[in-house]
């Protein structure tokens, strides 16, 4: 009889710690979460390294008129979280948050102030203060978007891990 009854109060006990388990995980805060496709990544170790913008997706001006001279970069340094580059004209710098793939530069970037041909500068500001969302496909590519709509396309040019 008492081989039945401590029986029981153990069967017990681990039914209460399976329940409060299960509890825990629902009361944790909801995260976005996006759907991680094949050879994608949203580690914020693949973001270090610099970065060369290779299209302006949608753009309806030439990829090579917006930029003539240089194309625009972006460095990031994820230990202070600082991104760093070139519009294609001017330097920046500024900061960056991560939380899962959502991404946000910040209340602004600091920007040189030389005169700049053509809109290139105004698009890559715009759209870089506008991305939401980030996925790095293939360690090598890193998309900027907003939502599920792609506004910058990059190739990693140096940096980070060693691919």
């Amino acid at each position: 009889m008492k081989k039945v009854i401590v029986f029981s109060a153990l069967l017990a006990l681990a039914l209460a710690s399976c329940k409060s388990d299960q509890t825990s995980k629902t009361t944790k805060p909801a995260t976005k979460e996006k759907a991680v496709l094949p050879n994608t990544s949203g580690d914020e170790d693949d973001l270090d390294g610099t970065w060369e913008l290779i299209s302006t997706i949608s753009e309806q001006t030439p990829f090579n008129t917006l930029y003539p001279n240089q194309k625009p970069t972006i460095t990031f340094n994820s230990r202070p979280r600082q991104i760093s580059g070139t519009t294609g004209c001017n330097t920046y710098t500024g900061s960056y948050t991560l939380l899962g793939s959502t991404i946000s530069f910040g209340t602004g970037l600091t920007l040189t102030k030389m005169a700049c041909d053509g809109k290139g500068e105004a698009v890559f500001v715009e759209r870089l203060n506008k991305a939401t969302d980030y996925f790095i496909k293939d360690q090598t590519t890193l998309m900027l978007m907003q939502g599920d709509v792609a506004l910058l396309e990059f190739k990693k040019t140096l940096g980070g891990k060693s691919y």
